[in-house]
């Protein structure tokens, strides 16, 4: 659920619902040549780090780094943290990355020239509407 978390009592009632023979899978094993499809189709996805994409790269650093519940550069407890890689080399040594709020996160890439800070056409610097701007979205 989006947004919101359920209670231990509900996940606890989640779970005694697909324990034993509840699970739909309860009493059943694999095939042996599905077993062996299984383990190829694995070896296949562990390729070799340098050719991943970045996406890639990113989700199986989140897998590998447990999630912090604050941000590692300024405390913030309250927004939603993202993988950050400190020097964008994006090697796989976890010591390389960070969790980050989306703000910090930002900052960093900026100030590493990674990212560039979007300027809405239609506002002045103090963030109001200018009438008739009507321009095409902007980065700076």
């Amino acid at each position: 659920m989006l947004g919101k978390k359920h209670s231990e009592e509900t996940k606890m009632k989640m779970r005694q619902r697909q324990m034993g023979k509840n699970n739909s899978f309860y009493g059943k094993t694999h095939t042996k040549e599905h077993r062996e499809k299984l383990s190829r189709l694995q070896k296949e996805r562990a390729r070799n780090w340098d050719e991943i994409g970045y996406n890639q790269r990113h989700r199986r650093m989140i897998r590998k780094i447990p999630k912090s519940n604050q941000c590692s550069i300024c405390g913030d407890r309250e927004h939603r943290l993202s993988l950050m890689n400190l020097n964008h080399e994006y090697n796989n040594s976890i010591k390389e990355w960070k969790w980050a709020c989306q703000s910090c996160h930002e900052k960093h890439d900026l100030k590493k020239g990674i990212r560039r800070k979007y300027v809405n056409p239609n506002r002045n610097s103090l963030g109001q509407f200018i009438r008739g701007g009507g321009g095409k979205d902007v980065m700076v």
